[in-house]
């Protein structure tokens, strides 16, 4: 195998990681708004009127929302 192969084919696998990479990102981005869309629902339902009863009895309290580390 000449070097301009083994060169080749090391791009080609840089750019299915870098592919793949990016694909994780986005499924997590996705899957942390998908948590937090149900965490405000959540959080919005505790404040109400019949709820506010309910829901300690019932062991839900409100929740944090999922943040990016920095």
């Amino acid at each position: 195998m000449g070097r301009a192969t083994r060169s080749l084919n090391s791009s080609n696998n840089f750019l299915n990681l870098q592919q793949n990479l990016a694909d994780t990102e986005d499924k997590l981005a996705y899957a942390r708004q998908c948590y937090n869309d149900a965490v405000a629902t959540v959080n919005r339902l505790i404040t109400t009127i019949l709820t506010m009863f309910v829901a300690p009895m019932a062991g839900v309290s409100q929740r944090e929302f999922c943040q990016v580390p920095k």
